[in-house]
């Protein structure tokens, strides 16, 4: 398996989407950026604009699994990732 990191928001929006996932933090956070798969009660959905306003303000990257069916993903500070395809 091989992990892919990146901060194409493009990207991030396609690899959910593709997956059914929807923007969300934990509850109770002003971040802990998360997918709400609608399986989790402890998570609130936000806009796709919130979203990637906290991803780039935290200096996020989105690390994945590239495997068509995988929803295993991490995100993680950008200073200590490889990241491509930056914006």
């Amino acid at each position: 398996m091989q992990q892919t990191v990146t901060t194409n928001h493009q990207e991030i929006r396609a690899w959910a989407a593709e997956r059914g996932g929807m923007p969300a933090i934990l509850e109770g956070t002003e971040a802990g950026l998360r997918f709400d798969w609608g399986e989790d009660d402890n998570v609130m959905r936000i806009s796709w604009g919130d979203f990637f306003d906290i991803f780039e303000e935290q200096g996020l990257a989105f690390a994945h699994i590239e495997e068509d069916d995988s929803s295993v993903y991490e995100f993680v500070s950008r200073a200590d990732a490889r990241v491509y395809d930056d914006e």
